[in-house]
């Protein structure tokens, strides 16, 4: 079995991971913080989303049977079966995102969670990652505009 770690807190704390096994990890930020568990970390889908194929079966010899650790309500419209390792809870249900003009979204459940308490933020510009980020955007009616990631969204923003 080869895990999918869409945030490193979905592999939890106590779980042992056999050293032949693969794990693959979302971005960079979660191989980091799986690599200071001790967890060694195959490779990850930085700026490519889960759509993307790891194409490990040169290395690994066989197919791989994918196992997707996500949230809750984790995105489960891909390929890979998923197994819900934690639960999201909102810190604030007060955010006040008036006069506010750009999004940029790391994930798909901020933004469900911010469009659910300011539905007006629909008709604004919205900017995100390609992969599960922007497939939750246009399955809620808002058109995506896809950077690589935050830091080039900056760069192209303060330009």
């Amino acid at each position: 079995m080869a895990l999918w770690i869409a945030k490193a807190d979905a592999l939890p704390n106590d779980s042992i991971v056999v050293q032949s096994g693969i794990v693959w990890a979302s971005g960079i930020e979660t191989w980091k913080r799986l690599a200071r568990r001790g967890i060694w970390v195959n490779g990850c889908a930085e700026s490519l989303g889960e759509q993307e194929e790891p194409h490990l079966e040169t290395l690994t010899g066989s197919e791989l049977n994918w196992l997707k650790l996500t949230h809750e309500q984790g995105y489960a419209d891909g390929s890979m079966p998923i197994l819900a390792t934690y639960r999201l809870l909102p810190k604030d249900d007060r955010v006040n995102l008036d006069g506010k003009k750009y999004f940029f979204w790391k994930s798909g459940s901020s933004f469900e969670h911010a469009l659910s308490l300011n539905p007006s933020i629909r008709q604004m510009p919205h900017f995100c990652g390609p992969g599960n980020t922007q497939r939750i955007l246009e399955r809620n009616g808002v058109e995506a505009n896809v950077f690589l990631d935050h830091a080039q969204w900056i760069n192209e923003m303060s330009e």
